[in-house]
């Protein structure tokens, strides 16, 4: 039950610090999802307890055209987020990501507001960022 409480005290965390970021329910799941205004893709943080990793994602469950769409953005989008992402085509499969990723062991419970603050600013900049690129990747087809 650890990531249900880690998750809801993100909520609360991000809540209390006035995010512009649509909050929803905490699930007891490896990931919190956040609508960014895009019906064919959203926000999702993970936490990876086996490799003690932390993520924020753009997660495109079923169109490989919106991932190649954004991948054609990708210089811009990276020179935007100021970062070079991880571009995950998952070609076996029907979704993709577009992912940052950094380090954080959720069993140190000292550390889960700088962990919360990462995860709430890198999402705060996906949504700013990404929310340029929705619906236009329909435009290009």
């Amino acid at each position: 039950m650890m990531q249900l409480d880690f998750w809801n005290k993100f909520k609360s965390y991000s809540e209390d610090q006035k995010t512009k970021l649509k909050m929803r329910k905490a699930q007891p799941q490896h990931w919190y999802d956040i609508s960014y205004g895009s019906s064919t893709s959203h926000i999702s943080l993970t936490i990876n307890t086996q490799t003690n990793q932390l993520g924020c994602e753009i997660y495109i469950p079923n169109s490989k055209t919106v991932f190649e769409y954004l991948k054609s953005q990708k210089e811009n989008i990276e020179k935007e987020i100021g970062v070079t992402l991880e571009w995950m085509d998952l070609p076996e499969k029907k979704a993709s990501r577009i992912k940052i990723s950094s380090n954080g062991d959720i069993e140190i419970e000292d550390k889960w507001n700088e962990y919360f603050a990462w995860m709430k600013s890198t999402a705060e900049l996906f949504q700013k960022v990404f929310v340029k690129y929705k619906g236009k990747e329909f435009s290009t087809i």
